[in-house]
This record gives structure tokens, sequence and C-alpha cells, in this order.
């Protein structure tokens, strides 16, 4: 997709959580990296600091940044991929330059060096003035992963989190040098890049999940791999559980509840999928323990939030008011509006307005909510209601399914090509024959 405007010449990839985003990137990275020599590719990602419990802060930033972009130029210059997944640090750098040959680094290891104050300032003025001189002595491509956890970084001299993606201001208007960012956070990776410091700077486009005949590809494929006997109806009703999702579709393939490698009913994936999203060693069940556990206290604190989480997803791809969810919860607007802000910090939930939101979408989170939340909130367990919900589920062939797909590397490169022949990645590189293979080599393998 191209920018709206010609300074505006990045791109932005969204997809929910564990889509895979992070594995087609490095792909790429590793292709542009192996496979021609007129474009640095840079490839960043934060996908550490999703954890908690690690803190990203301006001095980490600012050492990360520095090491793995000089790192990665230099690797690029000297053709030794090994280079990319060694840890060195700056005084290794620095000789390894000095020994080939790169003494026009030296200025960049001296300014790091005396850089005392890791103020966000100063971080700024680095990044841009490093990038730009990179990119000044070859055309590069910057793909940071992750990019919305840049919006909540520690800076020690104020004792605040700040948002440090306007330190790239100035390197995503280079021509020269597009980044290429994703998110897993939608509304916030949304927020980032449409309405911060960084607006009309990038193009945005999402992943979308499997359409059925994609899905019948996948499922026949995972099938033949893993020796499965699996039928035409069940190859349906899998699109219909799964919503197209490739992350999910895989979990069902793999799972340790597949009796006899035999999926050749329904009741056979019924009872497979009930096991696998109510069952803690379930893939998908453990999936949504995980992402639930990042955000703790806001999503378990009481029962207010899971009767919301329930209520909106029985109304699939429906647009409901803040009002209206009020009184479905019994609670008032205030308490509301906070209650929803925590669901679409977490990317449970899709705001459509300022005060509207999307009833849940992913059918797979729709049911784990359901499963898990549904004692808590209605005291109804039993295996008889659960059997009813998978049934009436299936008879819903129409409904409106999840918005993102959880892309299995697989599959995802014969899909990526829609979003990648048409960005302003191809429209920067045009000229290049030997780039353009590359990408192409990408898409097709």
């Amino acid at each position: 997709m191209k920018a709206k405007r010609k300074n505006g010449s990045s791109f932005a990839l969204i997809a929910r959580k564990g889509v895979g985003k992070t594995a087609v990137l490095m792909r790429l990275y590793n292709d542009l990296f192996t496979k021609q020599d007129e474009v640095v590719p840079f490839f960043i990602t934060f996908a550490p600091y999703k954890d908690p419990a690690e803190k990203l802060t301006v001095t980490i930033f600012n050492e990360y940044y520095f090491t793995t972009v000089i790192k990665q130029y230099i690797a690029f210059r000297l053709r030794r991929p090994e280079m990319v997944e060694d840890s060195l640090k700056i005084d290794k750098l620095s000789d390894i330059a000095m020994k080939n040959g790169m003494e026009e680094l030296d200025k960049w290891f001296t300014a790091y060096r005396e850089l005392h104050d890791d103020s966000l300032e100063a971080v700024r003025r680095m990044v841009a003035q490093m990038t730009f001189y990179l990119m000044h002595k070859q055309a590069g491509l910057l793909i940071i992963d992750e990019f919305h956890l840049l919006t909540h970084v520690w800076d020690d001299v104020i004792r605040l989190y700040r948002d440090t993606t306007g330190v790239f201001q100035r390197p995503a208007e280079a021509k020269w040098c597009p980044m290429l960012v994703s998110g897993s956070a939608v509304s916030l990776t949304e927020q980032t890049v449409l309405t911060s410091v960084l607006a009309r700077r990038f193009g945005l486009d999402y992943l979308e999940p499997f359409e059925e005949n994609h899905t019948v590809e996948y499922v026949s494929k995972l099938a033949l791999i893993n020796h499965l006997i699996i039928s035409d109806e069940v190859t349906s009703t899998i699109q219909t559980l799964t919503g197209g999702n490739p992350f999910y579709i895989w979990c069902l393939l793999h799972s340790q509840y597949l009796e006899n490698n035999n999926l050749s009913t329904p009741e056979q994936l019924r009872k497979l999928y009930e096991n696998e999203i109510s069952q803690s060693k379930g893939y998908l069940r453990d999936f949504w323990d995980t992402h639930f556990s990042v955000y703790g206290d806001k999503l378990n604190s009481e029962d207010t939030v899971a009767r919301a989480m329930s209520f909106l997803s029985i109304h699939p791809g429906k647009d409901i008011g803040t009002h209206d969810i009020a009184a479905a919860i019994g609670e008032n607007n205030a308490k509301t509006r906070k209650i929803l802000q925590n669901l679409s910090d977490a990317d449970l939930v899709e705001r459509n307005s300022l005060w509207r939101y999307v009833g849940i979408t992913v059918p797979v989170l729709a049911d784990y909510i359901k499963r898990v939340y549904k004692e808590q909130i209605e005291g109804q367990s039993s295996e008889e209601y659960q059997t009813f919900l998978y049934w009436k589920k299936l008879g819903s062939l129409n409904r409106r399914v999840g918005e993102l797909a959880e892309i299995y590397l697989m599959m995802l490169m014969e899909k990526f090509k829609i979003y990648l022949k048409n960005s302003i990645i191809l429209w920067i590189l045009k000229c290049r024959k030997k780039i353009r293979n590359s990408i192409h080599s990408v898409i097709c393998s």
C-alpha cells in the first residue's frame, strides 16, 4: 500500500497477538540479507518486552537500537549472516569495523560512548542522525517488530513512562529507507501510526483469516503430514469453529487429545475442540490463558469485567454502545468505560467509535470466555450446556468470524503477497531488479 503523501513512504502491518508476523518479517529480512546486495535490511524486534516483567527503558532502548543497527550494517557489508545472531558489545563491534576498513563508523561509536545522558532527546538525535547517515551510504529497509511497545518506555530522567515512537519521525520520512513496522495490539498500533507525530507517514493494512478454500488446502496438508484421517465434512466444520484461523487449525490437528489420528466425524471434532479449549494442556486453552495472565488484575479483578466479556462474546460483530453494555452488566457508565478501555488495551475488544464497541468476532476467544467465565457469571458449566453451544455455533455458518488470523508461516507467505506486492517497499525499490527478484522469491517459496 502506498502512503497518502510522498513523505509517508513507510508501511505498517497489523494483526493480533500470535498471528505470525514476526516469522514473516524475519523471512523477508533473511532473503533481503542473502539474495541481494543493494539495500541494507535491518530487523529489530521488541517482542521480549511484551512481558511486563521485562521493563523497557530509554537506556535499554538506546543500547539495543544502536548495537543492533550497527551490527546488522557491518554484517551485511561483510556478508557474515552469523553476526546477526551473535551478542556483540560496543567495543567488539568497533574492533570488527576498524579491522575491516569501516573507519566512517568510528564517529558513531565515539558519539555513543559519550552519550552519558540517556534522555529521550539524546536518543532522538542519535536515532535520526545515525539512521540518516547509514542510509545515505546505502539504501535500506528498517523493519521494527512489535512497534506499539515503544509507546510505553520508562524514562529515568523524568521517572515516567514515555511514548518514544516519535524518535522515528525523521527516519519514517526517509524515502531511501522506508520503515516496515508491525504490531499485535491492534488499537494501540493504529493509534500510534495514525494519530501520533507519525500520522500520515505510514500506509496501513491488516492480515485477514483464511477463506474456506485456503482452509481446505491447509487442513489437507497438515492431515497428510500428521497421517490423519479427516473427512470433508470435518474440514468444513473446522472452518466454522476457527474462523479460518491457521494457528487454531494447527492447534487442533496437533492436539494431544486426538484419538487414533482419526477426525472422520463432527462428533470426534467436537470432543477434540472441547478438550482443547477447556483443558489446561490444550493448545487453545494455553494460548488464551497466557494472554489473559499478562493483563492480570485488569481482566480478573471483578465479576463485572467477566460479564462485559461474556456479553460481547454472544453478540459477534454487533455495534454496541457503552450505555447498552453498562445496562447488561449492571454497572454505571463511567465504570463500564474503564472496563471497556482495559479490554481494548488487552486487544480483546474492538472500539468502533468513541463510546461504541464491536462484539467479539474471534470464535475461539468467544468460546474461551463462555467456558472459562460461564460458571463465574451464571453458574452454568455442565457438559450438556457446552455441547449445546457447540452445535448452535455450527448452525451459524454465515455469521461474521474473526477479523484477523493467527497466521502459520507455511500458508501465510502466499497470502502476504497481496500486501507486499502493492506496498511502498516495491514502489521504493522498483528500479532495483535484484530486490524485486528477492521479494518475489519470498512470496513464492
